[in-house]
């Protein structure tokens, strides 16, 4: 599974994702008032390794639950999708035509 399966699956599930350099946390507040939140982490840098801490689980949980299994499962490799953006500029201006060809080819801002 991907980073972008599972983000779309922890919107569905009603859950808000923080990432920094070595772990993404999914969180969702299950009790009034944001009094109880449920949280499972997951290691960027290490597979098959993850933390849930759920006092309450329903249907959204335990579908969230699932997919960051699959997701630490993933190899780390295979966690990110390679974006690609692409502008096109419809001018017959030269210089623009160039940055229009620099900019076709740039990867990974």
């Amino acid at each position: 599974m991907n980073l972008i399966e599972l983000k779309k699956i922890a919107k569905q599930s009603s859950y808000r994702l923080k990432r920094d350099e070595y772990e993404l946390t999914l969180l969702r507040d299950v009790g009034k008032g944001g009094v109880i939140v449920n949280k499972i982490l997951i290691y960027l840098d290490k597979e098959k390794s993850l933390f849930i801490n759920n006092i309450f689980c329903d249907e959204k949980d335990i579908q969230m639950i699932k997919a960051a299994v699959e997701f630490a499962e993933t190899p780390i490799e295979d966690r990110e999708e390679d974006r690609i953006i692409e502008i096109t500029i419809d001018t017959k201006d030269k210089l623009l035509n160039d940055i229009n060809r620099i900019l076709n080819h740039v990867k990974d801002l």
